[in-house]
C-alpha cells in the first residue's frame, strides 16, 4: 500500500513523528520511503541509533568524574 496525500499532509505527519518519537524526518524522506513499512523501518533505525547514542554519551559522562 502506497501512503497517500501531498505534501500539507506529509507535513502533518512529520509533526505527529516528531511529537511521538521526537526525531526530525525530512520532507524529502517520506517521499523517497512512500509505503508505512518503508517509513516504519527508518524510524525504528533512526530511535536505535539515538538510543545508542545517548547510551554511549551516558557512558561518557559518567567516566568524566572518575579518576
Amino acid at each position: 500500500m502506497v501512503l497517500g496525500g501531498h505534501s500539507l499532509l506529509v507535513n502533518e505527519l512529520i509533526l505527529e513523528l516528531f511529537n511521538t518519537f521526537s526525531i526530525n524526518i525530512p520532507l524529502i524522506t517520506v517521499f523517497e520511503l512512500p509505503t508505512i513499512a518503508q517509513l516504519a523501518k527508518r524510524l525504528e533505525n533512526t530511535c536505535r541509533i539515538l538510543v545508542q547514542k545517548d547510551v554511549l554519551d551516558s557512558t561518557d559522562d559518567s567516566e568524566e568524574g572518575m579518576l
